[in-house]
C-alpha cells in the first residue's frame, strides 16, 4: 500500500513537471542598472515581452542557442542585441543581461554609416603620429600605392582570402608590377578588424600592428635612412552575421632613392638607376634632382660596361653629359641598366642626388 502511494506521488510529480514546467526569469538592464523593456526571441521565434525588464519563460521554450532582445533607444530607433546561450548559462533559473550603450550603437550600425575614405586618412595620420612619437621620419602618402592597397582590400572581401599571398605568384610585389609601379623595396601589413566606432577602430588597427613584432618593424622602421618613404592605405568593409568587418591594407614602398656624399676632385662615382636584378623590364619615368656645392659634371650612361669604358678612357655610349653645373632637375625615361655618374671635374664637392620613380 505504501509502495503504491510512492509510485502515484512520483507519477503526479512528473505529470506536474510536464504540465507546469519550471520557468526561467530573464532580466534585462542598461549599464546604469535601470531595467529595460523590449521583445525577446529565441532562435528567431518570439517568446515574450519584458515588464520592468523581466520576463519569465518556461524551460521548454529556451535552451542553448541564440537569444535576441529587441528594444527602442531614447531617440526612438530600434536595436537588436544577440546573446549566444550555452548550457552553463541555465544553471540558475535567474539570468540577468546587461546591455551597454556601445552594444546599442554597434547594433544600429550599417555600411552606409562608414566612410572608408575617412578611415584611410585617419589610419595614415595615426601611423605618422606614432612615428613622430618614436622620432622616426614620417612617410608620405602615395596615390599609386593607395590604388594597389585599396584594390587588394576590396579583393579580399570578394574572395574571403585574408593573406599577403593568397596563392603562389600573387603577393604584393606581383600586384605592384601588375600596375607597372617601379619599386626598390616594399612591405605590406594587413588587418581584419570589426568596426564599432571610428576612432576606436583606427586605434585598434594601428596599435594591433605595433603590438605585433613582425608588423611593428614595418610601421616603426628605424633604419637610417628609413626603409620606405611612401605609404598607401586601403580599407574595405562588409557586413556579416557578427557585425561589420573591415579589411585594411598598409602598403609601404621605397619609390625614391636619395644619396648625399662628398666627391674628391677628378673622381667619378656610379649610381645604378635601374638595376637588372629588380625583375622589371619596361621603361620607367623618373625625376632626377641633383645639386652640389661646387660645379660638377653628371653623365647618364646606358650600362655599367659604358662606365668601365669611361674609366679606361675608351669610347662609351652616353644619354647625356651635363658639364659645370650646380643644379640639375629633369624628368626622364629610364631603361634597364642606366647608370648616373657624378664627376668632380673642378674641385672637391659635396652633392645630393634624388631619384623619384613613377613620376
Amino acid at each position: 500500500m505504501f509502495l503504491g502511494g510512492v509510485f502515484i506521488l512520483a507519477f503526479l510529480l512528473i505529470l506536474a513537471i510536464l504540465i507546469f514546467p519550471a520557468k526561467y526569469s530573464l532580466e534585462f538592464y542598461l549599464e546604469d542598472n535601470s531595467t529595460i523593456d523590449g521583445f525577446v526571441y529565441f532562435e528567431k521565434e518570439f517568446i515574450g515581452t519584458t515588464n520592468n525588464g523581466l520576463i519569465k519563460i518556461s524551460e521548454n521554450k529556451i535552451g542553448p542557442g541564440e537569444l535576441a532582445f529587441v528594444g527602442i533607444d531614447k531617440e526612438g530607433k530600434e536595436y537588436t542585441i544577440y546573446f549566444d546561450m550555452i548550457e552553463e548559462d541555465y544553471l540558475s533559473y535567474y539570468i540577468s543581461f546587461i546591455i551597454t550603450n556601445e552594444d546599442i550603437t554597434y547594433s544600429q550600425l550599417d555600411l552606409s554609416q562608414i566612410n572608408e575614405t575617412i578611415l584611410r586618412d585617419k589610419i595614415f595620420n595615426l601611423i605618422n603620429k606614432k612615428r613622430d612619437e618614436y622620432q622616426i621620419q614620417e612617410v608620405r602618402r602615395n596615390i599609386l600605392l593607395d590604388k594597389v592597397a585599396q584594390d587588394y582590400a576590396e579583393e579580399m572581401i570578394i574572395t574571403e582570402l585574408f593573406a599577403h599571398e593568397p596563392y603562389e605568384g600573387y603577393g604584393p610585389g606581383e600586384r605592384l608590377q601588375k600596375k607597372d609601379i617601379f619599386y626598390l623595396s616594399f612591405s605590406e601589413v594587413l588587418s581584419q578588424t570589426y568596426f564599432y566606432q571610428e576612432e576606436e577602430f583606427v586605434s585598434d588597427v594601428v596599435e594591433g600592428w605595433i603590438k605585433s613584432p613582425s608588423h611593428r618593424s614595418t610601421i616603426l622602421d628605424s633604419g637610417k635612412p628609413i626603409y620606405w618613404e611612401s605609404l598607401g592605405i586601403g580599407v574595405s568593409c562588409e557586413e556579416n552575421e557578427e557585425g561589420i568587418v573591415c579589411y585594411v591594407v598598409g602598403l609601404f614602398g621605397r619609390l625614391e632613392s636619395f644619396f648625399s656624399d662628398e666627391l674628391r676632385r677628378d673622381y667619378y662615382i656610379p649610381y645604378e638607376l635601374y638595376s637588372e636584378g629588380l625583375g622589371f623590364s619596361s621603361p620607367v619615368n623618373a625625376k632626377i634632382i641633383f645639386n652640389s656645392s661646387e660645379k660638377m659634371d653628371i653623365l647618364l650612361l646606358k650600362s655599367i660596361e659604358d662606365y668601365e669604358q669611361l674609366l679606361k678612357g675608351n669610347s662609351y655610349d652616353e644619354i647625356f653629359h651635363k658639364k659645370g653645373i650646380n643644379f640639375y632637375e629633369e624628368e626622364i625615361e629610364l631603361i634597364e641598366g642606366y647608370i648616373l655618374v657624378p664627376h668632380a671635374s673642378v674641385k672637391d664637392s659635396d652633392y645630393n642626388l634624388t631619384i623619384i620613380y613613377n613620376y
